[in-house]
């Protein structure tokens, strides 16, 4: 229902959002070039570890 009435937001248009589609592609970098920790990065941008970790393997925010 979501989709089909244009209600559905995702990424930082959601209310809930900590980050920013910039603050995510600056996640996966970091973690693909090897220049931060996990944890470094969780708590740079003030989420947990565990949402760090499911950015860099893409299991969230699969649309940047």
């Amino acid at each position: 229902d979501k989709l089909r009435h244009g209600t559905h937001l995702e990424g930082s248009r959601h209310g809930m959002a900590k980050l920013t589609e910039d603050d995510v592609r600056e996640i996966r970098r970091s973690r693909e070039q090897k220049t931060a920790t996990l944890h470094e990065l969780a708590v740079k941008y003030g989420v947990s570890f565990q949402l760090v970790s499911m950015i860099a393997r893409r299991k969230v925010w699969k649309h940047i």
